[in-house]
């Protein structure tokens, strides 16, 4: 177990990780704790040290670049993005309602709202619609910003509006998005697949994969959990192994991967980590 969620946060009862992320060194997350309401608290933890909480809102989805957090709030108001030096202090932010997913490409963050992908520059709370899109996926890799659709997966070059998005690579009801300097990958009805981040046809890795994620990948293994395990498997291999690295794992909402080690939360509201 790598430290468990809120540590160093006051209150008790029920407690939920909602997001996840990493800088390569730390590890960053948001927790929701306590019967909900006024009374509800709810924090941002890096490395094991509370960040930042208070009460009345619920945190999820969150990213880091450049020493910044942005994550995903909502409360009784609606939903709202804010931001925070990564060693912690008062969050800045405004109110977007409704966000589902948030990314950063170190000078833009994107936003989604159900109806359209949001471009935000950095430091700011003024944001334009980058493109139209409902998606809930969303991952902004080198200079692009890549995304999923009903019928497949999107990008478009980085910036504070799309100027013409390109298919990647058809896909059937694809979940979860994750992006290397080589390839997409995402889980769909038909398992597991990779394609070529500049479009190209896919691969199946894995058949009948599914599952959270694939939110992991490290140009050598896709990592993903289904069914209470945590899986791994081969890039670039079409009909590779679904391999098990960890069994038990309850409730996974979150895969991140780092130079070193691979972290999951679980529903004991723990961070789990394991070694590459």
């Amino acid at each position: 177990m790598y430290a468990a969620a809120g540590a160093g946060a006051p209150g008790a009862g029920t407690e939920s990780i909602n997001g996840l992320t990493t800088d390569g060194t730390t590890v960053y997350w948001t927790y929701t704790r306590g019967p909900g309401g006024a009374s509800q608290l709810m924090g941002v933890v890096g490395g094991g040290t509370n960040l930042y909480n208070s009460t009345g809102n619920s945190y999820g989805a969150i990213t880091e670049v450049g020493g910044t957090l942005y994550w995903i709030g909502a409360g009784r108001m609606g939903t709202f993005e804010l931001s925070m030096p990564a060693a912690g202090g008062t969050p800045a932010g405004g109110k977007l309602s409704p966000i589902t997913a948030i990314a950063d490409d170190g000078a833009e963050y994107y936003l989604t709202n159900g109806t359209n992908i949001l471009s935000c520059s950095n430091g700011t709370t003024t944001c334009s619609t980058f493109v139209a899109s409902a998606t809930g996926n969303i991952v902004a890799a080198g200079a692009f910003l890549y995304w999923t659709e009903p019928s497949g997966i999107m990008r478009c070059a980085a910036g504070i509006t799309c100027g013409g998005a390109s298919t990647v690579s058809g896909a059937s009801t694809p979940t979860g998005l994750a992006v290397d300097s080589t390839n997409v990958y995402w889980l769909d009805g038909g398992g597991l697949h990779q394609a070529p981040i500049g479009g190209g046809s896919p691969t199946t890795l894995v058949a009948g994969a599914n599952g959270v994620g694939p939110a992991g990948n490290d140009g050598a293994f896709v990592y993903w959990a289904g069914q209470n395990t945590v899986y791994r498997a081969h890039v670039g291999t079409a009909g590779a192994q679904a391999t098990p690295i960890a069994n038990s794992q309850f409730g996974v909402t979150n895969i991140i991967v780092d130079p070193a080690d691979i972290y999951w939360n679980v529903s004991t509201t723990a961070i789990m980590r394991l070694p590459k």
